[in-house]
């Protein structure tokens, strides 16, 4: 009984230790809604609102998100990662009527030659 409760003690404290890092930003937006930022958990503002809310659907920022931004006369549409990194620019895929979102820490690109995901 009592390897039994140790192993089971030992077990909790493994996944308390090693559970999920939950670092996720959260979107916040201007003063007329029309740009979206995000800021992590102790409220720091990690980018400033940049991107269209109509666009970037995202409400949390895990590791990948498709955003929009207006350059005009064009928009530039790309996914972004936490570092900062641009990727996938003009390779979004649509999926519902909107940007497909991170799942497990991947994201969806559409291939333009194939015009496949």
């Amino acid at each position: 009984m009592k390897i039994l409760t140790l192993t089971f003690l030992l077990t909790l404290f493994k996944l308390s230790i090693f559970g999920q890092n939950n670092d996720a930003w959260t979107a916040f937006w201007n003063k007329d809604t029309t740009l979206i930022g995000y800021k992590d958990k102790n409220g720091v503002v990690k980018i400033e609102p940049k991107f269209q809310t109509g666009f970037t659907l995202a409400s949390k920022f895990d590791n990948i998100i498709a955003v929009a931004e207006e350059a005009n006369p064009i928009w530039k549409l790309y996914y972004l990662t936490k570092s900062g990194k641009i990727v996938g620019r003009d390779s979004l895929h649509i999926f519902d009527n909107g940007p497909d979102c991170e799942s497990e820490g991947f994201i969806r690109f559409r291939d333009k030659k194939t015009d496949r995901a």
